[in-house]
């Protein structure tokens, strides 16, 4: 008997030995197509540039319980599409350097989420945590995609990388992830549940829509730009655009040295600081709560109107003055072609001379 337990303890230690010291499993996929889907409920997703002419989706498959993962390629939508196939309602995402916390998101039984709202009779809810019991198992995909492919990047958590990439549209879904972009040339599109998004280096039309979160955008060069944030502080910095759109619910907006010919700002709640770099067509501010700083060059050619419910009004630039008073302002500035309107609830206007 003491040579039989020796033999089971000797069997044990080898078989945890070998467990830790295994490789993740690593699968391939080669898309037919250029315009495809990737989904994956837990880890990590990165766009990367490929060499071939058709996108090619790598997954390496982690966690205690990886064997029991799927990836299937398939049809989502009429496209074609690469889904990572959890077995469980209840995902354990150990690797906590990378997230930490839970979220529950609704998955139809094909494994994907978001999009229309077809299939919605047969979707289940899906716990993911970082801690607990159930599936522990998650998965890293690196999607190498083709000039003018057009990518949909479903991340449900985790994180949504991409670098150096040149794409017709690149389009990323997350619930719980942060959203990082470096040096993509292209259309982007993001919608963010909760978690900050940053996006440095983009030629193209850009659009997020985030729940809560941060969102950072910096050398931005396209014909667009629109932030929509429930709640979150937005930060524009040196954007080049026709058109620059921000809607925000609380938090506070900063745009640093915007090149653009219209400028909206919709904040409910958090002050507004925008410096301009050129004339513009049209400039709209209106806040609920918050004061305003708008910055413009001395060379300025606007009408102003400007109401504030309480707070005040002051201007560092000449203005040929219609109507003022404590609370509102109307004049022009330089010839008046552009036109120039901020209204806040509450909080003081303030009108600068840019640096």
């Amino acid at each position: 008997m003491p040579r039989l337990s020796h033999t089971l303890a000797a069997l044990a230690v080898s078989a945890l030995a070998s467990q830790a010291g295994a490789q993740p499993s690593v699968e391939r996929v080669t898309i037919p197509g250029t315009d495809f889907s990737v989904f994956n409920l837990a880890g990590t997703m990165r766009v990367e540039s490929g060499d071939g002419a058709s996108p090619v989706v790598e997954v390496t498959l982690r966690g205690r319980d990886a064997a029991r993962l799927r990836v299937t390629q398939t049809e989502v939508r009429g496209r074609p599409a690469v889904v990572v196939r959890y077995p469980d309602d209840d995902i354990v995402y150990g690797d906590g350097a990378r997230w930490s916390g839970s979220a529950s998101i609704r998955v139809r039984n094909d494994g994907t989420w978001g999009g229309d709202d077809s299939g919605w009779r047969s979707r289940e809810t899906v716990r993911i945590s970082s801690r607990g019991r159930g599936t522990e198992a998650w998965a890293d995909v690196v999607i190498r995609a083709p000039r003018n492919a057009r990518v949909a990047a479903y991340q449900a958590v985790g994180s949504l990388r991409a670098s150096a990439v040149t794409v017709a549209l690149l389009r990323g879904d997350t619930h719980s992830a942060s959203v990082d972009l470096r040096d993509v040339r292209g259309d982007v599109e993001i919608d963010v549940g909760s978690g900050d998004t940053q996006g440095i280096g983009i030629e193209g039309r850009v659009s997020v829509d985030a729940g809560s979160g941060r969102t950072d955008l910096r050398n931005v060069r396209g014909p667009r730009v629109f932030v929509d944030a429930g709640s979150g502080d937005v930060a524009l910095e040196d954007i080049t655009a026709e058109e620059i759109t921000v809607d925000v619910g609380s938090g506070q907006t900063t745009v640093t040295r915007a090149d653009t010919r219209s400028l909206h700002v919709d904040a409910g709640s958090g002050g507004v600081r925008a410096q301009l770099t050129r004339a513009v067509a049209d400039v709209l501010i209106d806040t609920g709560s918050g004061g305003v700083e708008l910055f413009v060059p001395d060379r300025f050619d606007a009408r102003l109107e400007i109401e504030t419910g309480s707070g005040g009004v002051e201007t560092e630039l000449p203005i040929q003055l219609t109507r003022a008073d404590r609370t509102s302002l109307s004049g022009r500035m330089g010839s008046g072609t552009g036109s120039v309107r901020v209204d806040t609830g509450s909080g003081r206007v303030r009108i600068r001379r840019a640096p």
